[in-house]
């Protein structure tokens, strides 16, 4: 794969542009490579493929690594053949849930090539409290413009993690309480501030999340165990293999709907589904009166060669205006569970649209992972936070 690949602007029926590859020039049936060659790390247009991000990372030279994590030491190692590293500006950030509360710059550098040296931040162990989460971020700066290369560019990234409790998004107390209305088809739930949760007892699924009147899901919520294929899947005929998992909604039957008032501000719904033959699933929402809702989903296989899952999870579809995003995970661009060192974890905003990565044939993209939390708003401010 090379830096970039050659892509020529085709148009379909309708007049839209596109990037033309392999099947697009040639009679039906000629052989072709399909978009082998045009899947660089920049795109045609010469904007920036998210993976060349991650190449990035894997081909710094600087590296670090953890001395002392209790007293807050690190080391630098110089992978360069010739180069010092004093050359370059080494500058670090504390962040507490995201949000950097603290930064510096590393003073005097000397690190010839293939030596090491020692960072100490103990001077900043003070600030870290209890029931928040710490993460150490490092940065290696062009010092001096150099050839192409500009003063300030990042040349080296890397990211740590303190000891310290998980952060999750701040719970709001118990000012309502809850009511139940139970009918033959589906069950209500009522908060005294406004919020109505509606479930469907056929399909068992949550149907409805209403605040003072308004609807916040366009479509219910359903589970999920598909994700579109990339190029390496489709090579290796993946969504043929797995093709079970590509609607399990439309295959899956209702066992059981149950649920049960712990108090007057939570109520347990527990639905027991299966996918004949194949597999067993529950789920079980815990509401609050605050209008949280606690999802926990349980995947049981009874056959024993059903093939690997691609994604096991839930579908949430909200309202199109609800498309302003914060969330704290790794970003800020596109990363997966194996494509995730050079995403660093933090606090990050983005439009819905933003998400979308346009590669050359449509495939799965734009995910994000470490995701404690995030927030969907519109222009008022209105938000679900999941």
């Amino acid at each position: 794969m090379g830096l970039g690949r050659p892509g020529h602007c085709q148009k379909d029926a309708n007049g839209t542009k596109y990037w033309g590859y392999g099947g697009d020039f040639e009679p039906a049936g000629l052989h072709n490579d399909g978009n082998f060659c045009n899947n660089g790390l920049v795109f045609p247009d010469r904007t920036i493929h998210p993976g060349i991000w991650e190449v990035k990372k894997q081909y710094q030279y600087v590296h670090f690594t953890i001395a002392d994590l209790e007293n807050l030491k690190f080391k630098v190692f110089n992978e360069y053949d010739f180069t010092n590293l004093n050359q370059y500006q080494i500058d670090w950030d504390l962040l507490e849930n995201g949000v950097v509360v603290e930064s510096g710059s590393v003073g005097s550098i000397d690190v010839a090539p293939y030596d090491t040296m020692e960072i100490a931040l103990t001077s900043i162990k003070y600030m870290i409290k209890e029931d928040n989460e710490y993460y150490v971020n490092f940065k290696v700066l062009q010092k001096t413009a150099k050839n192409l290369v500009p003063a300030g560019h990042v040349v080296a990234i890397d990211q740590f993690k303190l000891p310290s409790a998980m952060a999750g998004l701040s719970r709001q107390a118990y000012s309502s309480s809850l009511n139940l209305i139970d009918e033959d088809s589906k069950l209500t739930i009522e908060t005294t501030e406004g919020i109505k949760i509606g479930f469907d007892k056929l399909s068992g699924n949550l149907v409805s999340y209403q605040i003072k009147g308004k609807e916040l899901l366009i479509a219910p919520l359903t589970v999920n165990y598909w994700r579109a294929p990339n190029d390496n899947d489709v090579g290796s005929k993946m969504h043929e293999r797995c093709a079970v998992w590509k609607n399990v909604e439309a295959q899956k039957s209702t066992i059981a709907f149950n649920f049960i008032q712990i108090d007057n501000t939570k109520i347990k719904v527990k639905v027991q589904s299966q996918i004949p033959s194949k597999a067993m699933f529950s789920t079980t929402y815990t509401i609050r009166a605050n209008g949280e809702i606690r999802v926990h989903h349980l995947f049981e296989p009874i056959a024993h060669d059903l093939p690997y899952l691609l994604r096991l999870g839930m579908n949430l579809q909200l309202l199109e205006d609800l498309n302003n995003i914060e969330y704290y995970g790794r970003g800020p661009h596109e990363n997966y569970w194996d494509k995730k060192t050079s995403a660093q974890v933090g606090l990050y905003k983005s439009k819905v649209a933003d998400f979308y990565v346009p590669y050359i044939r449509p495939q799965e993209n734009g995910y994000r992972t470490d995701v404690r939390w995030f927030t969907a708003t519109n222009s008022q401010g209105a938000r679900p936070a999941v």
